[in-house]
């Protein structure tokens, strides 16, 4: 079974995030997912939201900025994701919420 590496200020993150009504679903992908990740490896995140409006989304990107982390994080809407790249976060991907 796979290790997911996951950065303690992950936890606060996902909370906050589910706290927005649009978001359905806040995955962990790459390499954080696979177990492979480095010391300094970033932090993958696609978070489902269908439906929610760009003042939302701005809220999204507020809360992960202010993440109490060093590591850069990369943030995918999954809804605009290509369909092999949304297929890859939906086959490795680790949910750290759901609705």
């Amino acid at each position: 079974m796979t290790t997911v590496q996951l950065h303690p200020a992950i936890p606060d993150l996902v909370q906050q995030l589910s706290e927005e009504p649009s978001v359905q679903r806040v995955l962990l992908f790459g390499s954080r997912a696979r177990g492979t990740a480095r010391d300094r490896s970033d932090i993958d995140l696609a978070i489902d939201a269908p439906g929610a409006s760009e003042q939302e989304w701005d809220r999204i990107a507020v809360a992960v900025d202010e993440a109490e982390t060093l590591l850069r994080i990369d943030l995918i809407r999954l809804d605009e994701a290509s369909g092999d790249f949304r297929e890859e976060i939906e086959g490795e991907g680790v949910v750290l919420f759901a609705r």
